[in-house]
């Protein structure tokens, strides 16, 4: 029994010999196909790494310092008393700030800003339509097939400037990384917490320029957007300090006048008039002093609240360019082709064998 088990594991290891050799075989004898498919595969990716342009690359990497209000809170209590209350400082979110550099309203912003490239200037959207050729992909479009967004858009333009808007935010940037990037991508270190803009493009300048742009609208957005309530407080205490002033010298100068008026003779009825207007303005002086007190802290707060961004290393020309060498996609090419050409046989026999 146990001599026909070996018999049996004896034969079914000559036919898997013999099936592996049989395989081999048939393989070697389309080596002729293998071989011409390998050398089409590899000379066509070689070739078309020859032809691809080369890609300039460059990164623009900041810091961002926010106060989190402890050297502040005493100045908060103060204002809180007088109904002036500053808000909160919130903990700066990371994941926030790349939501935001990738959100339809700073990338407009990006596209509509000026630049100059190669001595002419323009907005960065034109510049980019001209970049990626995008008049040929709106050559259907009757409205955008040679459409620019013009320096002053008025209002019956604007339907056409949102369209381009949209076709040109994926030039710039994608919200899904899964799609081909655009020329700017934006990532962040959770351990060093600096932020990097990489920017990609056939055009060393646009590359720069990209870059430059987004970033400062990025910046301003997110300043602008994290002190508007401390802002409003500090607008709010100034409009009373000049209203409180502009009363003072009114006081001031109707004191003066009766002074001089009354030639150092005074009626009862000019004392007590003297007097109310003094009473007024001991009153007003007391108000500007308390006023201007509440405004300078308030500025004084506002100024260290505000997040301080710090770039770190920014895009300086030349930027230097590069692309895929042919060799190694040649060689590449050779290897994948060599690959899949004797895959493609060996599938190819095992489905010729399971008909028969």
């Amino acid at each position: 029994m146990a001599a026909n088990e070996n018999m049996d594991h004896e034969i079914t290891l000559k036919e898997l010999i013999f099936k592996v050799r049989e395989f081999a075989l048939y393989i070697w004898d389309q080596r002729k196909y293998i071989l011409l498919f390998t050398i089409l595969l590899g000379l066509a990716m070689g070739v078309y790494a020859y032809m691809q342009p080369k890609i300039f690359t460059s990164q623009l990497t900041f810091m961002v310092n926010e106060d989190e209000g402890g050297s502040t809170s005493s100045a908060t209590s103060v204002l809180s008393q007088l109904g002036l209350g500053l808000g909160n400082s919130n903990t700066l979110n990371f994941e926030r700030l790349v939501s935001l550099a990738k959100s339809q309203n700073i990338v407009n912003a990006t596209l509509l800003d000026s630049t100059e490239i190669e001595g002419k200037t323009d907005r960065l959207a034109n510049f980019l339509i001209d970049h990626f050729n995008l008049h040929e992909k709106w050559k259907e479009n009757e409205e955008l097939r040679n459409y620019y967004i013009p320096t002053k858009v008025q209002s019956e333009d604007e339907i056409n400037v949102n369209k381009a808007l949209k076709a040109l935010y994926g030039c710039l940037i994608l919200k899904d990384q899964a799609k081909t990037p655009g020329v700017v991508q934006i990532s962040f270190d959770d351990e060093s917490f600096i932020v990097t803009m990489t920017g990609s493009a056939e055009d060393p300048d646009i590359t720069q320029r990209c870059l430059e742009l987004h970033y400062d609208n990025l910046s301003k957005f997110y300043i602008d957007k994290s002190i508007e309530k401390q802002k409003t407080t500090v607008d709010v205490l100034k409009s009373r300090k000049d209203s409180i002033e502009l009363l003072l010298n009114r006081t001031e100068t109707n004191m003066a006048s009766m002074q001089d008026r009354s030639l150092g003779v005074y009626l009862n009825k000019d004392l007590t008039q003297l007097s109310k207007m003094n009473r007024e303005n001991q009153v007003l002086a007391i108000m500007y002093a308390e006023v201007v007190k509440n405004y300078e802290t308030a500025n004084f707060m506002l100024d260290n609240q505000k997040p301080i961004f710090q770039v770190i290393d920014r895009p300086l020309p030349p930027i230097s360019g590069s692309k895929k060498s042919p060799i190694t996609q040649t060689i590449m090419g050779f290897i994948l082709g060599g690959i899949l050409s004797s895959l493609f046989f060996f599938v190819k026999k095992i489905i010729s064998e399971s008909l028969i």
